[in-house]
């Protein structure tokens, strides 16, 4: 029997067909990391339907957004320091993964045994997904996190700050001027 009760609130954060039905049906929470807006849209949009079949809607704090942010008092300044990054070796997010790997799920979905071996299987290129998320100054940011609000019914977001290269002073800095002039500006969506 679980120690709490009630049961903490539960988010299965993916963006796979599988796990997102299963999310759905079980009535759990939903997170997706990283997607640009229209990308996650696809995603809440079978999440939301499945929900339904399910019998249920799922509330805002169900739906969690995870990106990276680079804030700065202007957009001008923060696609500066963003190219800075970006000449220091920031690279993308996401991987290219074997064929081995793509081609065991694809035949464990489908109840089949995977006979490896095959030389003539070339890696299957995933979509790639920008190192930082949400650039801008103040008012894009906002606007960027309304997007993801109206388009994928997010409630949550879990934004990460501290990118290779910044220092603690410039985490330290975002995280001031997104208390100071957003997070009340979304607190009213």
């Amino acid at each position: 029997r679980p120690v709490q009760q009630p049961l903490p609130p539960v988010i299965v954060a993916t963006r796979s067909d599988d796990a997102v039905r299963y999310a759905a049906v079980h009535r759990l929470g939903l997170a997706v990391s990283y997607d640009p807006v229209d990308q996650m849209a696809q995603v809440t949009d079978k999440y939301q339907q499945w929900c339904e079949e399910a019998g249920w809607q799922p509330t805002p704090d169900q739906v969690v957004y995870r990106a990276s942010i680079l804030l700065a008092e202007t957009d001008r300044q923060a696609e500066k320091r963003l190219a800075e990054l970006k000449a220091g070796g920031m690279g993308e997010r996401g991987m290219e993964l074997r064929a081995s790997v793509t081609q065991a799920v694809l035949a464990a979905r489908a109840g089949k045994k995977l006979v490896p071996g095959n030389e003539n299987v070339r890696p299957i290129a995933q979509p790639r997904r920008e190192q930082v998320n949400l650039v801008g100054g103040p008012d894009t940011i906002v606007k960027q996190l309304k997007a993801f609000h109206d388009q994928c019914s997010v409630g949550v977001v879990d934004l990460g700050f501290q990118q290779a290269g910044t220092t603690h002073r410039e985490v330290m800095q975002q995280i001031e001027l997104f208390g100071r002039e957003v997070l009340p500006r979304i607190k009213a969506f």
